[in-house]
Order: C-alpha cells, then sequence, then structure tokens
C-alpha cells in the first residue's frame, strides 16, 4: 500500500477529491480542506492534526456520540480507532450553501454544506460486518455509505491577524477555515 502525506498540498489522492457544483462558486481554500480533512481522518496516528481541523467550540456529532469542544472531540476520534485497522474514505460530492445570518446579512465567515461518499475499513482481527465486499488484497473489507452536515467557520473572525496563539489554529493545513459544526450520517 502507497503511503501519502495527507499534510503535503497534493490533491492526487483518489477519493479525497468530491465533486463540486459547476453553477456554484466554491472557495479554493475550503476544496483543500475538504481534501486534507478527508486524507488526515484515514491516518491513525495524525489524531491531533484531525482535531486540529476543529473550531476550538466544535460540536462533533459522530453517529449516536456528540463531542462539543477539542478535549471531547480527541476522545471521540481515539474511541474511532478502537475496532477499526485502517479506513478509506471516498468523498463523492459536496453540496454548498451560504445562507443569511439572523440579521438578515450574508456572511462569507461561515459556509455550510452537506457531503456524501462511501468509508472502507477493515476492523481489527478482521471481523465481518453485515455489509462485506471483497477488498484488492483478499482480506474482507466493510463499505458504509454516509452523508455529512457541515459548517465551516473562517479561522480568526473577528481577531487580528497578527495573533501568534497556536492554539487558534483551526487545522494542521494552515486552513483559515475549521468545522463549527460537524455531523455524520452512517448508512448500514
Amino acid at each position: 500500500m502507497s503511503s501519502v502525506d495527507p499534510l503535503s498540498s497534493s490533491n492526487e489522492e483518489p477519493g479525497y477529491n468530491p465533486a463540486y457544483p459547476t453553477n456554484l462558486f466554491v472557495d479554493d481554500t475550503i476544496k483543500e480542506f475538504i481534501h486534507r480533512f478527508f486524507a488526515t481522518s484515514d491516518t491513525p496516528g495524525l489524531t491531533d492534526q484531525w482535531v486540529s481541523f476543529f473550531c476550538a467550540d466544535a460540536t462533533l456529532v459522530m453517529g449516536n456520540d456528540t463531542a462539543r469542544g477539542r478535549a471531547d472531540i480527541l476522545d471521540l476520534r481515539l474511541r474511532m480507532w478502537d475496532t477499526v485497522e485502517t479506513r478509506k474514505h471516498r468523498a463523492i460530492k459536496v453540496f454548498p450553501a451560504q445562507f443569511e445570518t439572523p440579521s438578515l446579512e450574508r456572511t462569507s465567515d461561515v459556509v455550510e454544506f452537506m457531503l456524501y461518499g462511501t468509508v472502507a475499513y477493515w476492523l481489527k482481527g478482521r471481523t465481518k460486518s453485515d455489509i462485506v465486499m471483497e477488498g484488492d488484497d483478499g482480506n474482507e473489507e466493510a463499505v458504509i455509505d454516509w452523508a455529512a452536515h457541515a459548517k465551516l467557520r473562517r479561522d480568526g473572525v473577528g481577531s487580528s491577524s497578527s495573533s501568534s496563539s497556536s492554539s487558534s489554529s483551526s487545522s494542521s493545513s494552515s486552513s483559515p477555515w475549521g468545522f463549527e459544526y460537524y455531523r455524520v450520517y452512517l448508512q448500514k
């Protein structure tokens, strides 16, 4: 299996580059954020980097689990790897939207979108799942459809660009974006 550096700027890795609508502009920094997030998601040793994709006050809902704030998100991330040996996301499409705020002003500092894709994973001990396909290497692989609702917030909104606090960074990719809210729906 080839090794891919999820923190490199290359967008060549298959599965991490979803389709976007052709009739809407999507900022390249958002596309890069999504690419890097999924590449990092599939690398178990990059836990701190994965958590850094979330704003400090973010909410993450994964199935029936809810985490609020980076400490809870870190705990959830660690539990996500308890029974999984490897996983590979395939983000298929992203549906972006921008809504007016309660003050009826449009803002470019928060964007919202839906995503859908699949995730293939290999369980520790090669335990069968109720959804199984034959993997490329002959090992059994579980494949699940997923959808997600996400809100990205521009990092540093309302703060000086000269801030040197590393704790305010929203992602290891030096992206100006961070997840404010991310909810994943899994179809088993």
